[in-house]
């Protein structure tokens, strides 16, 4: 949706339900965001038939099962495989190893991600 069509739409939303320009706008950029969380990728999928469960933040993806993470660091183009052990004030991080599927999940995330030229 181009930047026109988003404004024309947030006036139309504000004059049909007398509210104010502002609010359309929150009301708007939460439906995009709700739409995002339902819209997997490929690699989502994958990892999602792994068991793993996604998180997001403005600089990193991070897959989690368990005890086990993947993440994928946005700004340097890495990733790191991490397991957490001990305390939860004070845990132990270990790398771990991965399977072929994780393998598979993590090459599909790697070219979604636009690393691989």
């Amino acid at each position: 949706m181009s930047d026109e069509e988003i404004v024309k739409l947030i006036t139309q939303i504000a004059n049909n339900f007398g509210i104010s320009c502002d609010d359309a706008s929150y009301i708007i950029k939460s439906f995009e965001n709700f739409g995002k969380e339902f819209m997997m990728s490929e690699a989502d999928k994958m990892f999602n038939e792994l068991g793993y469960k996604k998180f997001t933040s403005d600089d990193c993806i991070m897959y989690m099962k368990n005890l086990f993470m993947i993440t994928f660091i946005i700004p340097n183009k890495n990733f790191i495989t991490e397991y957490k052990q001990g305390d939860y004030n004070f845990p132990k991080i270990r790398p771990f190893e991965i399977n072929m599927q994780e393998l598979q999940a993590i090459n599909k995330k790697v070219e979604e991600l636009g690393w691989i030229e």
